[in-house]
């Protein structure tokens, strides 16, 4: 019976082990070093695979990519109702594994064509503009609009595009 509970537990102990990995999995980094945590952060990522046809800037709005069905690979969209996947804190050239924030405070690319943005407003993926995020779509809230997280920050420019920090809640 010892050595059955011993096997018992060496077989679980292992399995805990075999999902670790960065693929598609939130890893909390040093935002000082970029190195990856152990243990809880105010910041998660996964690394995502960019498969829409052009580079994309930092603060890009990305959803799962449909068509390779890996779990890693995501693209851009406007449509309503698009799994939005992360936000990219780097410049990610085409076909590239870059670092996609899923949790914690962002700088997310807002959409000129939206409402202003106001602090404590609600975060959704634009539905003009691929890649962006805009407040409240179309003055209120459908049942396809995408949940992103909360505006931090008011919009200190209105009618322009352009970086305002978000807290993400996309885990």
């Amino acid at each position: 019976m010892k050595k059955f509970t011993i096997g018992i537990f060496l077989l679980l102990a292992t399995t805990a082990q075999a999902d670790l990995g960065l693929v598609g999995r939130s890893v909390a980094k040093n935002p000082a070093t970029g190195l990856s945590l152990g243990g809880n952060s105010e910041k998660f990522f996964v690394n995502a695979k960019n498969v829409s046809n052009a580079s994309m800037p930092v603060g890009s709005v990305m959803v799962t990519g449909t068509i390779a069905d890996d779990g890693y690979s995501v693209t851009t969209s406007v449509t309503a109702g698009a799994f939005v996947q992360c936000v990219y804190e780097e410049v990610c050239a085409v076909n590239d594994f870059c670092s996609c924030q899923t949790y914690g405070v962002a700088d997310v690319l807002t959409d000129v064509d939206a409402n202003i943005a106001t602090a404590g407003q609600q975060a959704f993926i634009s539905e003009s503009t691929a890649g962006y995020a805009q407040p409240n779509p179309l003055g209120s809230i459908a049942a396809g609009d995408v949940y992103l997280g909360v505006f931090l920050d008011s919009d200190s420019n209105p009618g322009t595009s352009g970086l305002k920090q978000v807290f993400l809640r996309l885990r």
